[in-house]
């Protein structure tokens, strides 16, 4: 069998039946053969992964399942696993909750082999928090249809938060062989991060393709995340190494940083605590807010402002949702009376 071209790399415990939904849209997608492999990286699932995989893997040759002799002390880890594990040229991380759309697959494939033609760099990013935030209209290159960038500043203020979720990773297959100190940043829970920017320190351009690529499947988590802590502490710090090594510049983190606040905390927490969606904790909320931002003055005005603002939203939108379906319903029942009647 050839080196393929891609690898698409999948770490996952107990989740066998996003799993399978995310599995099943790569093989059925146009451009799955040879050149592609999926690898499975199963953290010690105690649910039915591992029949599920060794199913796929009786069935395809390219399709490759690993499970660990025991769990990984941090769950983390097992990225690495997935990514060293593949055989492709270009690998990247896939989340076992990411479906593939119809045309991703072959978008991927074109794309990978016009980069190896020419010797571009590439990244694929599915933006899930910034469409309506960013601007990057000066980045965009018509003659290549993608966002290019010449410096990790540039890449930064193109991608921003994006790089946190592990669907958006990828590279060569020996640049990631070749990066140092894998887990320095595994405490942080953003690897991820951490590799990509450090390959853009290494890399002198990189052709940026945004699109929405995937489908999500919503799952429930077996512990909360402190997705405020999480971004004020753990991935600002990321920036903050990367600002004391003078590898991006002053205003690059703190535009990060107020990004970070404006476009997603505030949003996704209001949203999910309006919502009482119980995937995130909410303890410490302003705490953790304020050790962070309590010098800048706009977190006051994100505070006192924007946060009752954003409340208000989520809460009339919740509410006119279900004006709506009741409506809808009462709407449905009298036409079917009617026509049952007639």
């Amino acid at each position: 069998m050839n080196m393929p071209l891609l690898s698409i790399c999948i770490p996952t415990y107990n989740r066998s039946e996003s799993l399978l939904q995310t599995v099943e849209s790569i093989i059925n997608s146009d451009g799955f053969d040879e050149k592609v492999e999926i690898v499975i990286s199963d953290n010690c699932s105690t649910d039915d992964t591992e029949q599920i995989c060794r199913d796929y893997t009786n069935k395809y040759n390219n399709v490759k399942y690993y499970r660990q002799l025991k769990p990984t002390n941090i769950a983390d880890e097992n990225f690495i696993d997935a990514l060293s594990f593949a055989t492709g040229k270009y690998i990247k991380l896939n989340n076992d909750t990411a479906p593939f759309k119809a045309n991703t697959l072959q978008f991927f494939l074109n794309k990978i082999q016009e980069s190896l033609a020419d010797g571009r760099q590439l990244l694929f990013i599915a933006d899930i928090h910034h469409k309506k935030f960013i601007s990057r209209e000066k980045f965009y290159n018509k003659k290549i249809k993608a966002y290019l960038t010449e410096n990790l500043d540039d890449f930064i203020d193109i991608v921003s938060t994006s790089v946190t979720w592990i669907t958006n990773f990828g590279c060569w297959k020996e640049q990631f062989t070749a990066i140092v100190d894998k887990k320095r940043f595994i405490k942080a829970s953003f690897m991820q991060v951490d590799w990509t920017l450090k390959l853009r320190t290494e890399i002198n351009s990189t052709s940026i393709y945004i699109d929405d690529f995937y489908d999500t499947i919503n799952v429930r988590k077996t512990n909360k995340v402190d997705f405020v802590r999480v971004h004020c502490n753990r991935y600002l710090s990321i920036y903050k190494f990367y600002l004391e090594q003078k590898l991006i510049k002053k205003e690059t983190f703190e535009r990060e940083k107020k990004r970070t606040l404006f476009n997603v905390i505030l949003p996704i927490t209001t949203a999910a605590k309006v919502s009482k969606n119980d995937f995130y904790s909410f303890e410490g909320f302003f705490c953790s807010l304020k050790e962070e931002y309590r010098d800048n003055l706009y977190f006051y005005y994100a505070i006192y402002v924007l946060l009752p603002c954003y409340i208000v939203y989520w809460t009339l939108r919740r509410v006119l949702r279900k004006m709506i379906q009741k409506i809808s319903y009462v709407l449905y029942l009298k036409i079917a009376k009617t026509v049952n009647g007639k």
